[in-house]
């Protein structure tokens, strides 16, 4: 039933970057954050290399139902995506994108950063 009502209730946020001065054995984290700054789905992947891509999946059915309890709502969505540049436990660079402002929408499941991001490795690190 909930298939019928939402379709696949999961949606991709594509990621595409890359990293000046990549630091040794390094990776990049992508963190939704919801509504109320609850924290969601996080994606790690480890850099091999400059470039990176990152899918992160993300449920947009919510749990309360829409009539009766039939049926759920299928528009829940992150607020922010935060991309981190990690390496040996510490933290690089970070960036903030808002959601949807900083996205476009590629097609009817997924959504794409409008500009390429831009990590840094060198420096003293976030604080």
């Amino acid at each position: 039933m909930r298939a019928l009502l939402c379709g696949l209730p999961i949606d991709h946020i594509i990621l595409n970057g890359h990293v000046v001065d990549v630091p040794e054995k390094s990776s990049v984290k992508a963190q939704l954050v919801y509504a109320n700054h609850g924290v969601g789905d996080r994606v790690e992947l480890s850099l091999d290399g400059a470039e990176f891509r990152v899918d992160v999946p993300f449920l947009t059915q919510s749990r309360g139902p829409v009539l009766n309890g039939l049926g759920e709502k299928c528009k829940r969505k992150p607020e922010t995506v935060i991309v981190m540049l990690t390496a040996a436990d510490r933290e690089f660079d970070r960036v903030s994108l808002d959601f949807p402002g900083d996205f476009v929408k590629a097609d009817s499941s997924s959504y794409a950063v409008r500009s390429e991001i831009v990590l840094h490795g060198k420096g003293v690190g976030v604080q």
